[in-house]
């Protein structure tokens, strides 16, 4: 059976993308910033300070070395334009949250994928390929 990991499976994207994976028959892990840890559901919640926690309940689930895909769907959103008081702040709030699931995604792939087998996929999103509107806190998250 083949095994996913999708960073970002409680998201919109994130749910599509693990329910696309089980219709085929793979084996779907869950690792997001909401909800709480169930490995009998083979759900793991995630936060900055609990990576290396995270890193350890993989390894030690049975055939975590044998991952064959880590996808990327995690991303953060919140309203706000150029002219907000709280513009830098914001954008500063999504970069971190778009930045650190990617280094997160990344660790995993080096950590946890079939050596030379596995594929780390990072989705983005239409505002990456769009030119920046007036919510530019949104549309420089893709670019991380």
């Amino acid at each position: 059976m083949r095994r996913v990991l999708v960073v970002g499976s409680r998201g919109a994207l994130g749910t599509v993308t693990c329910d696309a994976f089980e219709s085929k028959g793979w084996q779907v892990w869950g690792l997001d910033v909401v909800g709480e840890t169930s490995v009998a559901s083979r759900y793991l919640a995630w936060s900055p300070d609990s990576h290396d926690e995270v890193v350890e309940v993989l390894q030690k689930t049975p055939g975590h070395e044998s991952l064959d895909a880590i996808v990327h769907t995690a991303g953060g959103w919140k309203h706000t334009s150029i002219e907000s008081n709280g513009f830098v702040s914001d954008c500063l709030a999504l970069w971190n949250m778009n930045a650190q699931s990617v280094l997160l995604a990344t660790h995993l792939a080096y950590t946890l994928l079939k050596p030379r087998k596995g594929v780390l996929a990072i989705t983005g999103a239409q505002a990456a390929l769009e030119p920046p509107n007036s919510n530019l806190a949104y549309t420089v998250c893709p670019y991380s």
